[in-house]
Parts: structure tokens; C-alpha cells; sequence
């Protein structure tokens, strides 16, 4: 099992508790990311590693929640730049359950986010 993708746009004021949905899949064996509703759903029981990295404009942020369940598995913070491009990547190690989902979404609180399509994406893959 495994999957990685990318943004197919450029996201511009996401609000808060967004979900992302990663649209242009370049792998996803197993079949559990669906790239419409940005939702991973484990096809069998094990530990599965989930890494994604953000690219956002100058001036702007993008602050996301790793979700499992709707519980907070991880969190990734960007710094603010006003004369850069700033990107942020992460990843966390969680143990799934055939049919438990997983997925990224924007912070609580935060609104106007903003990420770069071509160079933000999300992977995953069962050990």
C-alpha cells in the first residue's frame, strides 16, 4: 500500500478545518487515497508512514492538522516570510485499522491560507 500526490491548484484562502484533496495522484497503490475528497482510508491493519510538505507565497501561510479519525495526529507550522518563499514538510507514524482514515487539513483558527500546487504534496505507505 502506498500513494503519493500533489495539488492540481494553487489553494488561496482555505479556511479553517478545510480538508485538502491532493487531486493529481501520481501512485496509489491499494487504492486508499481518494483524491477528491483528500481522504486516506486503510485497505488493511498496520503502521503506515504519512509525510507531505507545503510550499506557500511570500507574505502568506499554511498551517495544517494530520488527521486520524478526526483526532490530531500531528501538526506542521510555517514561518511567515515577507520576502521568500517558505515550505514546511512533516511526517508522523501511525498504526491504522482496515478501513480508518486519514488526511490533512487546515489549522483551527486560521483563514486565508495559502499553498503552491506543483510543489505541495502528501505521500504515504504501509510498513
Amino acid at each position: 500500500v502506498a500513494f503519493h500526490a500533489k495539488l492540481k491548484n494553487t489553494i488561496k484562502d482555505y479556511k479553517s478545518d478545510d480538508k485538502i484533496a491532493f487531486g493529481n495522484v501520481v501512485l496509489n497503490e491499494g487504492n486508499g487515497y481518494n483524491n477528491e475528497s483528500g481522504v486516506f482510508t486503510a485497505p488493511s491493519d498496520g503502521i503506515y508512514v504519512f509525510d507531505w510538505t507545503i510550499l506557500t507565497y511570500p507574505g502568506k501561510i499554511f498551517h495544517l492538522d494530520f488527521m486520524v479519525n478526526n483526532k490530531i495526529a500531528a501538526i506542521t507550522h510555517n514561518t511567515l516570510s515577507r520576502s521568500s518563499h517558505t515550505s514546511v514538510s512533516s511526517s508522523v507514524v501511525v498504526k491504522l485499522q482496515k478501513g480508518d482514515q486519514a488526511w490533512l487539513e487546515s489549522h483551527k483558527s486560521y483563514v486565508g491560507q495559502y499553498a503552491f500546487g506543483a510543489w505541495t504534496y502528501l505521500s504515504g505507505f504501509k510498513l
